[in-house]
């Protein structure tokens, strides 16, 4: 394509070389970010740009937590986009691979503040989405990231403030919708510590 997109794409898969991934990684940042994704073709974004970004954070290829960030960012974005992406998502392993993000991003800056975010979006698609992350345990890594008495995780790549208000927005995601029965003590636990 004239953007570089195709050549974007093929320099996200090679695993050889960290530079061109690094970059193909900043050219869908900055295309996803201004709302780019709108103009690219949904069978590219579900069949082709997403199985490489989670490949990318399962490889963590290139090393590093710009690289990591720069593909969470990418994912936070096209989880707030096509409910068509988000359930491709899903059908991909995407909940596993960003909450192993979240669980291990914990000493890398952005990251924590990153994966959460996009979780957070997750959440915010649908019912199905909201269970799958409950069932995954996703409030005690609000709780975690949280502290016990409000304390908001270091994250040394993203303010606490932003910290909390994404905090706030995954339970916000996490309370919308049908019937949370069954949920309500474990939703309910978080509530003290966003409020």
């Amino acid at each position: 394509e004239e953007d570089g997109t195709e050549r974007m794409l093929a320099w996200l898969a090679q695993c050889h070389s960290s530079a061109r991934r690094a970059s193909a990684l900043r050219f869908f940042r900055q295309k996803l970010s201004g709302g780019g994704w709108t103009a690219l073709d949904s069978a590219l974004l579900q069949d082709r740009l997403c199985p490489l970004l989670l490949r990318v954070l399962q490889e963590a290829w290139p090393p590093g937590p710009e690289a990591e960030v720069d593909t969470l960012w990418c994912l936070t974005n096209l989880l707030c986009g096509r409910s068509s992406l988000v359930h491709g998502l899903l059908e991909a392993g995407g909940l596993q691979i960003l909450l192993a993000s979240l669980r291990g991003g914990k000493d890398q800056p952005g990251v924590v503040g990153q994966a959460l975010w996009a979780l957070s979006n997750l959440a915010g698609d649908c019912d199905d989405c909201r269970r799958a992350l409950l069932e995954a345990n996703f409030v005690s890594d609000v709780h975690e990231v949280i502290g016990e008495e409000g304390e908001l995780l270091p994250d040394p790549g993203i303010n606490a403030a932003k910290t909390l208000t994404i905090a706030v927005w995954a339970f916000s995601n996490l309370c919308r919708g049908g019937s949370k029965s069954g949920w309500e003590a474990t939703l309910g636990s978080l509530l003290p510590r966003v409020a």
